[in-house]
């Protein structure tokens, strides 16, 4: 359990114990988990919009084992016999797994049983031996990796910001549909995905409030 002084995140869960993953869909995934009964557990699953996509577990799937495809943008295949097919429209996505427990040592060795069945494979090893091995980490995405959140966006500067924004937009974090308007709104000051956004190429009247 959190202890009171926790401040990982704003209000963490004070009854069940987390499970979390970030995947990348460049390869479809595979997500698997068992049977549980009698006990509350749920997944949230997000994409790199932070927006919630779906959530699965007693409230919307039930007690039953279950076995998910989280596919990426654009992927044509065919889902196997036996999963259950969730799309993501942006490259990664988080799952954040909760799972109750009672605060006693018979209770968390239960939870934990369940968390080691909790599994995540890409599709090509899908009902193979697999064991995870951690793919390489850029070690300079062009922001710090170690300061707060607040402190790396500051750290980019104006134009750093606007870069970093039109490259995600063009690559892993798509722009959806729905946002086409705000799109072409930001496209008149200059803010067009995959494309520089230097200074210059700024509306004058922005360049003028920055």
């Amino acid at each position: 359990y959190p202890p009171a002084t926790y401040r990982g995140v704003s209000a963490t869960n004070a009854d069940t114990l987390y499970s979390g993953a970030w995947l990348d869909l460049s390869e479809p995934q595979v997500f698997t988990h068992p049977e549980i009964n009698n006990r509350f557990f749920t997944f949230e699953l997000v994409d790199l919009w932070m927006i919630v996509k779906d959530s699965v577990g007693t409230n919307t799937s039930g007690e039953k084992a279950m076995t998910y495809l989280f596919t990426g943008p654009n992927w044509q295949g065919e889902v196997p016999d036996g999963m259950t097919h969730l799309s993501f429209p942006t490259q990664y996505m988080m799952v954040l797994g909760r799972t109750y427990a009672l605060n006693t040592p018979e209770d968390l060795a239960k939870v934990h049983a369940l968390q080691a069945q909790y599994k995540v494979m890409p599709l090509s090893a899908y009902g193979k031996p697999y064991t995870f091995k951690a793919p390489p980490v850029n070690a300079d995405p062009g922001f710090s990796m170690t300061e707060g959140p607040q402190s790396a966006i500051l750290a980019l500067g104006t134009e750093g910001y606007f870069n970093l924004l039109t490259r995600l937009m063009a690559g892993p974090a798509p722009v959806p549909a729905e946002d086409a308007p705000m799109l072409a709104r930001m496209a008149t000051l200059g803010i067009v995905p995959g494309q520089p956004c230097g200074m210059g190429t700024l509306h004058p009247a922005v360049q003028a409030a920055l």
